[in-house]
């Protein structure tokens, strides 16, 4: 692939190279426009704890 195609290829498809966090952010703000409200979303703490497993 020539610079020129992926440099069109990326236009074309800006989301690919996106982060998790900026996907969120962009839907948030899409959701906030529409129901004027934004969603809150819940992530994971990477701190496990074996003892509270049941």
């Amino acid at each position: 692939m020539k610079y020129t195609e992926l440099k069109e290829y990326l236009i074309k498809r800006p989301f690919l190279f996106q982060s998790i966090k900026e996907k969120q952010e962009e839907f948030n703000q899409r959701i906030a426009t529409l129901e004027r409200r934004p969603i809150i979303f819940v992530e994971t703490s990477k701190k496990r704890n074996s003892d509270n497993i049941a």
